[in-house]
């Protein structure tokens, strides 16, 4: 029963460059002006491979640079993604504000506390908590791994607690779905009451091999889903990043 519900309707439809509420700025625009007038150190964009020749971003860049900002397009390589479709980001910034992004990279390449990092990004501390807070809802704590969904029925979500969620009990059958969108903040309402949206991270791998490979999508602002094949099954929780969460009223939970 539980693979039955429509979990596209869970989902924003579609990317936007509204700002988190975290930020404190309603647009991106906004955010460049406050950069370009010092009010905040560094603005960092995260146009993925079917944003970077989009007309919106294509805009941001011109409004940065007839501000005078510097835009540094960053790579961030992953060894499944071919060269042309790398996944990057962009740090728009003043010229003055250059240090940042070495010292950025520098703490990200040992690990520090992200609150550490995200202080170079210029944020205060109350916004660096409602940051964490937002990252949290759009991806689980765990070691590695892409974000992947799926729907269970009473008997599937007891064997999940029952593992103490790190394992699923059984999984042939079980649909996993995968999103490039953020989650909507009523999504647990949507739910009904015989289902558990469940959220775990998976091996890119293992993710494509069950889902399908993202770089021959057309679009990664779609909810892609498949069943999980016998012969898979028991790679499952070998290769799972994180404990297997569950939405409920207060958010997130395991």
């Amino acid at each position: 029963m539980a693979k039955r519900f429509d979990i596209r309707t869970l989902f924003e439809k579609k990317r936007s460059w509204q700002r988190p509420d975290y930020t404190g700025f309603r647009s991106i625009y906004e955010e460049l002006d406050a950069v370009h007038m010092g009010k905040k150190a560094i603005s960092v964009e995260w146009p993925l491979r079917d944003w970077v020749e989009s007309q919106e971003f294509i805009d941001v860049i011109a409004y940065a640079h007839d501000r005078g900002l510097m835009v540094v397009l960053d790579p961030n390589p992953n060894e499944h993604m071919p060269r042309d479709r790398q996944p990057m980001r962009a740090f728009i910034l003043r010229t003055e504000e250059m240090w940042r992004i070495p010292a950025i990279r520098a703490l990200e390449s040992v690990r520090c506390d992200e609150g550490v990092t995200s202080t170079l990004f210029g944020y205060s501390k109350k916004q660096i908590r409602r940051h964490l807070e937002y990252r949290y809802w759009c991806r689980p704590e765990g070691r590695y791994g892409d974000v992947y969904y799926a729907l269970l029925a009473k008997d599937q979500r007891d064997d999940v607690i029952a593992l103490g969620h790190k394992a699923f009990g059984d999984p042939t059958g079980l649909v996993f779905f995968e999103c490039g969108l953020e989650m909507k903040r009523d999504a647990w309402s949507r739910v009904p009451k015989h289902v558990t949206v469940a959220r775990f991270l998976m091996t890119t791998t293992l993710g494509w091999k069950i889902v399908g490979d993202a770089t021959k999508r057309r679009l990664a602002s779609t909810v892609y889903s498949n069943v999980v094949p016998k012969k898979l099954a028991p790679q499952i929780n070998q290769e799972l990043g994180s404990p297997i969460e569950f939405l409920t009223r207060r958010g997130w939970s395991s």
